[in-house]
């Protein structure tokens, strides 16, 4: 991780951010290292709850301080993370929500109607996992594998800068600038 990376990380731990923090970057880009090294410093202090929406996180840092959810549905993800608001307890410190928008990308093929749908359920989910951050002094951070200015995917990023989230990309497992 390069200094400005650690720098920005290092800002998250001494001063939790008031809102969710949104990750950006293509396959490969080194979010899943990122992510590592942010829950295995978080981790050695508090307890951690990952939500991994694509069932494929392949950390090893996990132990038993961490909760592992895994949704298999869109509404599942919902009650995930509504659920949240229960776990809650002093020795939390951290929320990863590793693919947050997976469930609500897919446009083929569906109507207008079926779209605002997934935005606006990306959008609840969002302003909840916000609501965590600011009120109860937790990291919150949210990847996705895409661009936020992705042209199949605009509303996505206007969604994150209406409920607050501050959105950095990721390359080469550093962050290279908030969008």
């Amino acid at each position: 991780m390069d200094e400005f990376s650690r720098n920005i990380v290092t800002s998250w731990y001494d001063n939790t951010p008031d809102n969710a923090i949104v990750l950006f970057g293509e396959r490969g880009s080194g979010i899943d290292e990122l992510l590592e090294s942010v829950l295995y410093k978080k981790q050695k202090e508090k307890q951690a709850i990952i939500i991994d929406s694509q069932r494929n996180w392949k950390s090893e840092i996990h132990d038993e301080r961490t909760l592992f959810l895994q949704p298999s549905t869109k509404e599942e993800l919902i009650e995930q993370i509504l659920s949240l608001n229960s776990l809650l307890t002093p020795r939390l410190g951290i929320i990863i929500v590793d693919g947050l928008p997976y469930f609500f990308r897919d446009f083929q093929g569906k109507t207008a109607k079926e779209a605002m749908y997934n935005n606006r359920l990306y959008a609840y989910s969002l302003s909840l996992l916000s609501n965590l951050a600011r009120n109860n002094d937790l990291l919150v951070i949210v990847s996705s594998f895409s661009s936020g200015m992705d042209l199949k995917l605009p509303v996505m990023s206007e969604i994150n800068q209406y409920y607050g989230a501050v959105e950095y990309l990721v390359a080469d497992g550093n962050i290279k600038s908030d969008i």
